[in-house]
């Protein structure tokens, strides 16, 4: 705090203040939201979000299996697996959604045999062999590759590990009830009863081609999926465990049924409410601005807040906040609060300000006063520098008031 001098008359005027911290609360958002799919005119290549796959936007003129593959490998990319066109069907149910195309029917890379591959038709969704000399379709891709499952059988149940993502699914072990056969509706039911569901065309492809040691052999086994015909509201595609071939079925039909289910192994995610380390005065009320916790499963979850602090001592304490979702995965997430005196004194001028002084008058220091929110009156404390006044010269000067209290919270 300073008082200014002022001379022939010798004024001293006090400038102080205060100074109060403002605090900003900032509120999370959530889950960005991504479409599974998008078209990059400009290149001409499909972007399935998730797999990094860059697909050829144009089909070219109809080829024979070879000359597919020969057709792909010459422009740098590669002829589609099942599984890889099943990633995008699954997806967008119609492929002709994202790839709008006269030709229905296009050549996979898998070989069915000597003179057999995999087709799959992009309209109907539906794989079948054809003769490799067939003139079938072309759209090759590059980049990007599909999950790997690990598969373990525990308990009568078939555990099945994404090893990139570590989410689990549980599939039932049908050894000894696999040739139950059930309309649609039924299976749906049948799966509902297990606090399961019907795997979708995908998934069943998925597993049929990595798990072929738990798929049970015999003829025409055919398995429900949940995926529908594009073409027909009535019509789901299923899938032939025999031959890995994929059809569809009136929902009236009887299939097989095998149920899965995504073990939930993600634990909420929490977002506080304001900073996570955060400061108030000591005997300043404390509010508490909370968090809130998200699940990728049960959505909004409630969240538990433990710990406390005491306004009236200095320190540092943590406030814990923990989330439960439905799975019983729990997440924990913690703020810190110090607790500090940060005020500074009140530092009062006794006297006028500004104080006059005739030159070659002496000057009288009056003094001043200062008390603390914490240590009271500290007056004392007070330092006074007036080594710029000079009496016998006509001018302006400052005499200067310095006070701290115990915390070096200074006026």
């Amino acid at each position: 705090m300073k008082k200014l001098l002022i001379l022939p008359l010798i004024v001293f005027a006090i400038s102080g203040c205060n100074s109060s911290d403002s605090k900003k609360s900032s509120l999370n958002e959530g889950f960005d939201k991504q479409s599974k799919s998008k078209i990059d005119e400009n290149i001409k290549k499909i972007h399935l979000l998730g797999t990094n796959f860059e697909w050829q936007n144009e089909p070219v003129e109809k080829k024979s299996w070879q000359e597919a593959i020969d057709y792909c490998q010459g422009n740098g990319m590669r002829l589609p697996t099942s599984r890889e066109f099943f990633a995008i069907l699954d997806t967008n149910r119609s492929i002709d959604e994202v790839f709008p195309s006269n030709i229905k029917e296009f050549w996979t890379s898998d070989s069915y045999d000597n003179d057999r591959a995999w087709k799959i038709s992009t309209w109907t969704t539906t794989q079948t062999y054809r003769n490799k000399s067939s003139k079938l379709g072309v759209r090759c891709l590059k980049n990007g590759k599909l999950d790997t499952h690990t598969y373990e059988k525990k308990d009568n149940k078939i555990i099945d590990t994404n090893e990139n993502t570590a989410q689990e699914k549980i599939w039932q072990d049908l050894a000894e009830n696999g040739t139950n056969k059930l309309t649609f509706e039924q299976a749906q039911n049948y799966c509902k009863s297990y606090d399961m569901r019907l795997p979708t065309l995908f998934e069943l492809e998925e597993f049929l081609d990595a798990s072929p040691n738990y798929v049970k052999k015999g003829d025409f086994l055919s398995y429900w999926s949940s995926t529908p015909l594009p073409t027909d509201k009535n019509s789901v595609m299923s899938v032939d465990f025999t031959n890995g071939a994929v059809l569809f079925s009136d929902k009236k039909e009887n299939n097989h049924i095998r149920c899965v289910k995504i073990v939930d192994k993600k634990a909420p995610v929490i977002y506080l409410n304001g900073d996570k380390n955060i400061t108030i005065d000591q005997n300043q009320n404390y509010t508490e601005l909370g968090a809130y916790a998200i699940d990728e499963t049960d959505g909004n979850v409630s969240v538990q807040i433990s710990g406390s602090v005491d306004i009236t001592k200095a320190g540092v304490y943590t406030i814990t906040y923990t989330a439960k979702d439905s799975a019983n995965n729990i997440s924990t997430l913690t703020r810190s609060v110090r607790v500090k005196d940060i005020t500074k004194p009140d530092l009062t001028l006794i006297g006028s300000n500004p104080q006059i002084v005739r030159i070659h008058q002496k000057y009288e220091e009056y003094g001043a006063k200062a008390v603390d929110d914490k240590d009271g009156n500290i007056s004392e404390k007070i330092i006074i520098d007036s080594s710029e006044v000079n009496i016998s010269k006509v001018g302006d000067y400052n005499v200067t008031y310095t006070v701290s209290d115990s915390s070096n919270n200074s006026s």
